[in-house]
């Protein structure tokens, strides 16, 4: 496959040289060789899109380059058409504007490749919307931008209409090296791929911008015309000697850029008054496309915060009790800060809820659970953390020391878990709870590990001193595994 984009980038070398050798000799007809050099910049690019490394930014490549080579086809076939036209876009315009957001597009997939959509419809609808989305903000945000800023010199007639949707070109082409750029500085990667490719960027910026200046004049102008080819052909290169792995590039997040857009088309919108009539709608195209997609983005960004805090509770909730589980009172315990006071810690563990399960089942024992969390819960009030950390084990965090009445509490908690549990099959079971506690310390530094520990560990220790059955004056048993809450497991 590195054949055929070899072969053609060659052919559109020798194309290109055809081309500036005829138009400033004037032997012969500088067309041909032009064609030529532009199908050969185009075959380059499909070669380089089938064989590459990273098939959907080289598909975007591909599409942009055949695009802008086709409106420049047809550009030298118009000989009556100037380098500065000063009337309304010709076809070939919208040409070239549509390989620009091909261009916008690749370099949107390049900095931030797709992820791994896998096989579901619906993630690969929400990557292509987001895909149109950003790119329409890209590119309508900077021609929003330039056309609010060039809005009055075209209603005072110091500027053509088409001098100013030429003013979007260079300011497009800037906005993608930096895009590229700063991607790049973000990832750590600056690789001769990445520079090759800024230098493609910042070269069509240089010559759109001579381009804009009306500076290129009859004998520059075949130079000029090779300046794009070669500009495209760093691009080429550049993106196809860059490997960097897809993994090791950060995910674009244009929060900044959609505010800034969408202001831009706001202000273009409200400066529509001054547009000359010979304009008609299409400089509304733009700012209207320009806040759809900032709208379609925010959208997508609040359904995605509301995914991920629904998965940040998930991740921090029992399935089975609706409680928190250790995840959520490990970070809770370890949350805590200097200015907050002194806490109180409880652990609970059921005596008698083996025998629950072995005789009437687990489905029996999962109805103790949510009964006895939902009575610790009422018991403890809504100021306390009630956690399931364990298979039968419970923890609480009370936000004051709750010394003065430590001891009514653990007393209410116990008759409160002892009271008959109601199985679904008719039976009746009971169950005890034996609760150590120890008092939290106002923490000096934040996430006090060393004081969460000692006091995980103080009352773990007396929770299974006052187990049933334990002989006094013995030393407890070494503190359980299973209550080490700071492992957030």
């Amino acid at each position: 496959m590195v054949l055929v984009p070899a072969v053609a980038a060659l052919a559109a070398g020798a194309g290109t040289a055809g081309f500036a050798v005829s138009s400033v000799t004037g032997v012969g007809d500088p067309v041909l060789p032009g064609l030529v050099a532009l199908a050969a910049l185009a075959a380059a690019a499909v070669g380089l899109a089938v064989g590459g490394h990273r098939r959907a930014s080289g598909v975007a490549l591909a599409l942009a380059v055949c695009t802008w080579c086709l409106a420049a086809a047809l550009r030298a076939l118009d000989q009556g058409a100037g380098p500065h036209p000063a009337s309304a876009p010709m076809p070939y315009e919208w040409l070239y504007a549509t390989s620009l957001v091909f261009f916008a597009a690749f370099v949107r997939l390049d900095v931030s490749p797709p992820p791994d959509l896998g096989r579901r419809a619906g993630d690969r609808a929400r990557w292509w919307a987001l895909l149109v989305a950003e790119t329409a903000v890209l590119v309508g945000g900077v021609a929003s931008a330039v056309g609010g800023v060039l809005a009055v010199p075209v209603a005072h007639g110091a500027m053509t209409p088409t001098t100013a949707l030429l003013a979007v070109y260079p300011a497009v082409w800037a906005s993608l090296a930096v895009l590229v750029v700063r991607q790049g500085a973000r990832s750590g990667r600056t690789s001769l791929g990445r520079r090759l490719l800024v230098a493609g960027l910042a070269l069509l910026t240089v010559l759109d911008g001579v381009w804009l200046a009306d500076l290129v004049v009859a004998p520059l102008w075949s130079v000029h015309t090779c300046g794009y080819a070669l500009a495209l052909a760093l691009v080429l290169a550049g993106w196809s000697l860059d490997r960097t792995p897809a993994a090791a590039l950060q995910r674009w997040r244009p929060r900044a850029p959609v505010v800034l857009a969408a202001v831009a088309a706001l202000v273009l919108l409200a400066l529509q008054p001054l547009t000359p009539p010979e304009v008609g709608p299409s400089s509304t195209v733009a700012p209207v496309a320009t806040l759809a997609a900032a709208v379609l983005l925010l959208v997508m960004a609040l359904g995605e915060a509301r995914t991920a805090q629904e998965a940040h509770r998930l991740a921090r909730t029992d399935e089975l009790t609706g409680l928190a589980n250790r995840r959520g009172m490990h970070e809770a315990l370890l949350a805590r800060g200097p200015g907050d006071l002194a806490a109180t810690l409880l652990l609970c563990d059921l005596d008698g809820f083996k025998a629950v399960n072995d005789v009437h089942g687990h489905a029996a024992g999962d109805a103790v659970l949510v009964e006895v969390g939902r009575r610790l819960r009422q018991a403890l009030g809504e100021d306390a953390l009630v956690a399931r950390v364990g298979g039968d084990e419970f923890a609480a965090l009370l936000p004051d020391r709750a010394e003065d009445r430590l001891a009514d509490l653990l007393d209410e908690l116990a008759r409160k878990v002892r009271r008959p549990h109601d199985l679904p099959g008719g039976a009746r079971v009971v169950v005890g709870a034996s609760v150590g506690t120890a008092v939290l310390p106002a923490p000096d530094v934040p996430a006090d590990v060393a004081g969460v520990d000692a006091a995980v560990r103080a009352a773990d220790a007396q929770m299974y001193a006052r187990k049933p059955g334990r002989t006094p004056g013995l030393p407890p048993d070494p503190p359980s595994p299973r209550n080490a809450l700071l492992a957030p497991g």
